[in-house]
């Protein structure tokens, strides 16, 4: 099955027998790309919106990868406290919360130890 994208309707339209129309209780549309070509050209829907899950883990991906590249370079990261990390994370991660470094830092040792559950 192909992979469906969500799509704001900018125009009223009906697709699989409902309505969708801007402001209303439809106003997302999920379609394929070759769905929505179309409907893009005609300016019926706009782009696609963000996939919240894709962009947060390739957020969490990043700051693995940050993480574990500090360690690398001797910082205890484990140990230190929120101020101390922030600074070495650079403008990326600039609102990382300690949650977010304890996710990645357990996906490190996850990792570490073989990737098993």
């Amino acid at each position: 099955m192909a992979k469906t994208k969500t799509y704001p309707v900018k125009s009223r339209l009906r697709h699989s027998g409902t309505v969708y129309q801007p402001g209303g209780e439809n106003a997302e549309i999920e379609l394929t790309e070759k769905e929505a070509a179309p409907l893009l050209a005609l300016k019926t829907i706009s782009d696609p919106v963000a996939d919240f899950t894709e962009v947060a883990a390739k957020a969490a991906v990043d700051l693995v990868t940050v993480l574990k590249a500090l360690m690398n370079d001797g910082k205890d990261i484990p140990e230190m406290n929120m101020d101390d990390i922030k600074p070495l994370l650079g403008k990326d991660h600039k609102d990382a919360k300690r949650a977010d470094v304890n996710a990645a830092l357990d996906e490190i040792a996850k990792n570490a130890d073989g990737g098993s559950d």
